[in-house]
């Protein structure tokens, strides 16, 4: 009788081992692919946690390129760096503009 409930014992272990190695190879989810750390846009816009835009990149035509960063309700530029000038045609154009809070430069 105890022979048959130690052999009874085993094998249900076994049997449930099994089972789930089995389904865990079987289930595994596959391995994440490393994503690329490059962002590719014409814009791209950091917002704050009140929803209003805080900071923008952004690429204009030709050699145009600008950062900013907008004041707290995101409805004034506080600083403005940006090169390749209005239209991008000017590639050796350098700009860096600070605003105070009245608006003078």
């Amino acid at each position: 009788m105890v022979r048959t409930v130690v052999l009874s014992v085993v094998a249900s272990s076994f049997t449930s081992i099994l089972a789930t190695s089995i389904m865990l190879t079987v289930a595994r989810p596959s391995e994440a692919v490393a994503q690329q750390t490059t962002l590719r846009a014409e814009q791209s816009i950091a917002v704050g946690p009140n929803g209003a835009d805080r900071a923008r990149l952004s690429l204009g035509s030709g050699s145009n390129a600008s950062i900013s960063v907008q004041s707290p309700d995101g409805q004034t530029t506080r600083v403005l760096m940006g090169a390749g000038g209005p239209t991008g045609q000017a590639p050796e154009t350098a700009d860096f503009v600070l605003w105070a809070q009245d608006g003078a430069q």
